[in-house]
């Protein structure tokens, strides 16, 4: 039997550590105030939280795949024509219409 080490989830993989949310541009800035990055997960933290450099890349909590009160069944089979009125396309083929006709 083969043991695969599995990837913790980063919120729950170490109770000191906060993970951060820094884009790759702004990785050398966050490094300079004390994040330090973790290739498990591949992402940065904060060794000794809260620093307050580090609390504009705080992570944002995780956006549930259902919102509370969010009903997906309604309008199943619903098709919604998001080209506007206004669109040059459609007013191209209301006049070659008229035209036509």
């Amino acid at each position: 039997m083969v043991h695969e080490p599995s990837v913790p989830h980063p919120r729950a993989s170490n109770a000191s550590r906060a993970y951060l949310d820094v884009p790759y541009a702004e990785k050398d800035a966050a490094k300079a105030l004390g994040a330090r990055w973790d290739p498990s997960v591949r992402r940065w933290y904060d060794p000794r939280p809260p620093t307050a450099g580090l609390k504009r890349w705080a992570a944002r909590p995780e956006v549930p795949e259902l919102l509370p009160g969010e009903d997906r069944a309604f309008g199943a089979g619903l098709f919604v024509d998001l080209v506007p009125r206004s669109c040059w396309f459609t007013n191209v083929q209301v006049m070659w219409n008229r035209s036509a006709g």
